[in-house]
């Protein structure tokens, strides 16, 4: 019963940031409608408030983190009115089905899934410069197999492009 309650009492917590507007929540996108998960990744609206409030002041620590924050934040606030049952914000996670019909899901996860009607962008988040140095295999794994027309990799380097996958600067979303 404690843990009941401490669960509850976080999930109070929780659920007060995202009714405040501090906090934000995506889902995976699943393929199958009909299968639910309690799988969820949170993060901040507005991460200088994060930084503020925590007194962080070391850039370089957890830069990724931080930047992956700014990018969903501002994704976020761009789809907040938009969000619909078929446009969304979501991430992926590949996925197996079990026996008794509940999800498994595999390592390794693509950040972001932009989804509207049938268009769906898989993006990447990178804190590095450099471009060749990104594993993008799961991204090219998800374009083939969900037959997508590209993806997005925000990085912090020029905008450029390699087969399929776009490089675009985090700074200009």
């Amino acid at each position: 019963k404690t843990r009941i309650r401490h669960r509850q009492i976080i999930n109070q917590g929780i659920d007060a940031l995202i009714d405040n507007g501090y906090l934000g929540v995506v889902t995976p996108f699943l393929f199958d409608e009909e299968k639910k998960t309690y799988l969820k990744k949170y993060f901040y609206i507005d991460p200088g408030l994060v930084t503020y409030l925590t007194g962080f002041r070391e850039i370089e620590r957890d830069l990724g983190y931080r930047i992956e924050g700014l990018i969903y934040s501002r994704l976020f606030y761009k789809l907040q009115f938009e969000i619909t049952k078929n446009k969304g914000l979501y991430f992926y996670k590949k996925y197996t089905v079990k026996s008794d019909g509940s999800l498994r899901f595999s390592k390794g996860e693509v950040d972001a899934i932009y989804h509207s009607g049938k268009l769906l962008i898989p993006i990447e988040i990178k804190s590095t410069d450099q471009w060749n140095s990104i594993d993008t295999e799961a991204l090219e794994k998800f374009v083939k197999e969900k037959k997508t027309n590209f993806a997005l990799v925000f990085y912090a380097g020029p905008a450029m492009k390699k087969k399929n996958i776009i490089f675009w600067p985090y700074w200009l979303v």
